[in-house]
This record gives structure tokens, sequence and C-alpha cells, in this order.
């Protein structure tokens, strides 16, 4: 078991080796609701975005998991990334899917949710396949002041969680 301390309650987790596989050196937060303060801590942004950044037009460009999502009425890459999509709604925080694209090297990355209101990009992650850690690192290294929260997997079981705890 590996300890970490969750950023925004600080609480002590022990994760398990395979846990790990799923986080990145990024901040740790524990729970969708130490999620959604880690969001508002990012503050309430005045509208006007500092940096200007590229869109992405791309028309089948969020079919890559095929997901279809019968509230939303789009393709999302998981059920994973709808479940983040709903607490965001249910939390009125406005949200856009793949909406900018960031040029590293040879390739892009595509973060999975804007959030327009904090100039906040929030990436879904599911296990870290390939070069995507170092993918990512180099996206923090290029582009020190886009701000963006990582949503590792092992926060999936508590964002069902949550949901169900607001649908009850």
């Amino acid at each position: 078991m590996i300890p970490r301390v969750c950023t925004v309650c600080q609480a002590e987790h022990e994760l398990s080796v395979s846990a790990m596989r799923y986080l990145n050196h990024e901040p740790y937060v524990c729970s969708a609701e130490c999620l959604l303060d880690q969001i508002k801590m990012c503050g309430q942004h005045n509208g006007k975005r500092k940096l200007r950044y590229v869109p992405y037009k791309e028309e089948n460009h969020s079919k890559t998991g095929e997901f279809w999502s019968d509230h939303f009425q789009q393709f999302f890459a998981s059920g994973y990334e709808e479940d983040v999509a709903r607490v965001l709604e249910c939390n009125r925080i406005i949200w856009k899917y793949e909406k900018f694209m960031f040029f590293i090297g040879t390739t892009i990355i595509v973060p999975d949710f804007y959030l327009p209101e904090y100039d906040l990009f929030v990436e879904v992650k599911g296990l870290w396949r390939g070069n995507a850690k170092g993918k990512f690192s180099t996206f923090k290294y290029r582009y020190p002041k886009v701000k963006m929260i990582l949503v590792p997997y092992t926060l999936r079981v508590s964002v069902q969680r949550y949901l169900r705890g607001i649908n009850a």
C-alpha cells in the first residue's frame, strides 16, 4: 500500500500498487466532493480567457469510445466521462466537451472538458496506456499557465456514489 494525501481535505489514504497505475504525479483528490471543491478553489473566472486556445473541430472527435449518452445527446469516450459530466451538470458547472486542442510535438492533446466559468480544463483518465503519462507531463511543461485537473479512474466509485446520492 502506498500513502497519498488528498490535496483538498488533507486526509491520508492507502492506495494499492494497482490503483497507482491510474494516477500521475498530479495533486490527488480522494472523492467527487473533493474534486468539486478543487474546481471551485480555482476561482470564478471573469469570462475573458487570458490565453488563446485552438478550437478542436474534427466532426467525429468524440466517437473514440463510441459511448452514446441519451441524457446529453452526444458521444463520450467512456461512461466515466458521462458520469463526470453529470456531476458537473448537477452542480450547475457549465462545461464544453473536447472543445480545444494543444500541440505536443507531432501529436495533440484534447482535454475532455473545458469549464469556461473557471477557465479550467478537466481530463478524465482511465488506465494510462503507452506514452500517455509522458504526453501529459510534456503538456504540463509546455503549457504551464493552462489550468487542468486530472480525474483518475480511482475516483469512479466515488463519482457514481455521488450521483446515486443526488438521484435518490
